[in-house]
C-alpha cells in the first residue's frame, strides 16, 4: 500500500480536553521527615496535549483532518494545538476549566502524579454551546470519537444527539457506561481490561467479554497490555489478536492512539481486521516512547505501507 488514507469530512473528535505535564528532578531522595521522597531541583520538561486532545493529534499524524471540540481553558494547549494544520480547533476557551496532570520523573520513572481536575459544576456553563457545535459538526462528519474520561465535558443529551443523528460509525472509548449509544449498530467500543471490567463489572476476563458483547450491538474492541486483543461483533463473537511484545517505556497515551488509529482505518474503508492490525501496530510504536507521545507521521507510513 503506498498511500495515505484519505478522509473527508474531517473526522471528529469530542470529550475531555486535558493537558499532560511532564516535571523531571536531578534526582530524588527520601525525605528527612519520614513522609515520601525529595525530588530535587525539578523542573518542566515538556507539556502535550492529553485526553481528547492527543486523539486528535494522532489522527492528525496520519494525514488525516480531524475537527476536535471540548473545553479548554488557559493559553498552552491551544498554542500547542495551532502547531497541528490539520486540527480544526472548537475549542470553547474564554473563563473555561483546565483539566491538567502533572507527572514528576526522577531516574526516568514517575515519582508521583498530581491531577488538577475542575469540578464536574465548572463545565456546565459550557455544555449548551458545545451541544450547539456538536449538532452542527455532526451534520458534516461521517466519523466521531467520543473520548471520554469522566471529567465532565460530556452529557447524556450529547450522547443523545450523536445517537439521533447516527453519523456512519461512533468510535467510544469510554470511562462511563453510555449502553443506549453502544446499543447503535455503527458504535465502536474500544476499551482496555480495566475499562472493561469496571464497565462490565465482571472480574474473569472471558465473564467480562461474553457479558460486554451481550450488551453492545455494534463493535467491541478490548485491549489488555501484552495480552491478545478480542475484537468482534455480536454476529461474529470475539477472536483474539496477538501483540508484539515489547519493553514499554511508557503507555500513556496509547488508549487515545488506539481510538485515532481504529476511527482512520475504518473511515478509509479498511475492515474491522485490518483495522485491529493497524491499530496494535501503532500502539506498539507509541509505547516504546516517552510520555504521551502521539503517534509519530514517519512510523505511520512505515505501517501503513506494510
Amino acid at each position: 500500500m503506498d498511500r495515505q488514507p484519505v478522509q473527508s469530512p474531517p473526522i471528529l473528535v469530542i470529550g475531555d480536553v486535558m493537558l499532560d505535564v511532564y516535571a523531571t528532578a536531578a534526582h530524588k531522595r527520601p525525605s528527612p521527615e519520614g513522609s515520601g521522597v525529595v525530588l530535587v531541583n525539578s523542573h518542566v520538561a515538556v507539556t502535550r496535549p492529553g485526553g481528547a486532545a492527543n486523539v486528535a493529534v494522532n489522527v492528525a499524524h496520519t494525514g488525516t483532518a480531524v475537527r476536535l471540540l471540548g473545553v479548554c481553558g488557559g493559553p498552552v494547549l491551544v498554542t500547542l494545538l495551532a502547531q497541528e494544520p490539520l486540527i480544526q480547533l472548537g475549542l470553547l476557551t474564554a473563563d473555561a476549566p483546565i483539566c491538567r496532570k502533572v507527572r514528576y520523573q526522577a531516574g526516568g520513572a514517575t515519582v508521583v502524579r498530581l491531577d488538577e481536575d475542575p469540578a464536574e459544576d465548572d463545565y456546565v456553563p459550557f455544555h449548551r454551546s458545545l451541544a450547539s457545535l456538536l449538532a452542527h459538526a455532526l451534520r458534516e462528519s461521517g466519523t466521531v470519537v467520543v473520548s471520554d474520561y469522566d471529567k465532565g465535558t460530556l452529557t447524556g443529551d450529547m450522547m443523545a444527539l450523536i445517537k439521533t443523528v447516527r453519523p456512519t460509525r461512533v468510535i467510544c472509548d469510554p470511562k462511563r457506561v453510555w449502553y443506549d449509544l453502544y446499543a447503535e449498530p455503527n458504535a465502536v467500543v474500544k476499551m482496555n481490561m480495566i475499562e472493561a471490567k469496571r464497565l462490565s463489572r465482571r472480574s474473569k476476563p472471558e465473564d467480562v467479554r461474553s457479558t460486554l458483547l451481550e450488551r453492545i450491538a455494534g463493535t467491541l474492541v478490548i485491549t489488555d497490555g501484552d495480552k491478545p486483543v478480542w475484537y468482534g461483533t455480536q454476529g461474529t463473537g470475539l477472536v483474539p489478536r496477538p501483540v508484539t511484545r515489547v519493553k514499554p517505556i511508557s503507555v500513556v497515551g496509547a488508549g487515545d492512539t488506539a481510538a485515532a488509529v481504529l476511527a482512520v482505518a475504518l473511515s478509509s474503508g479498511h475492515p474491522l481486521d485490518h483495522a485491529v492490525e493497524l491499530m496494535v501496530a501503532a500502539c506498539t510504536a507509541v509505547i516504546t516512547q516517552p510520555g504521551t507521545t502521539p503517534l509519530d507521521p514517519d512510523s505511520w507510513r512505515s505501517i501503513y505501507q506494510r
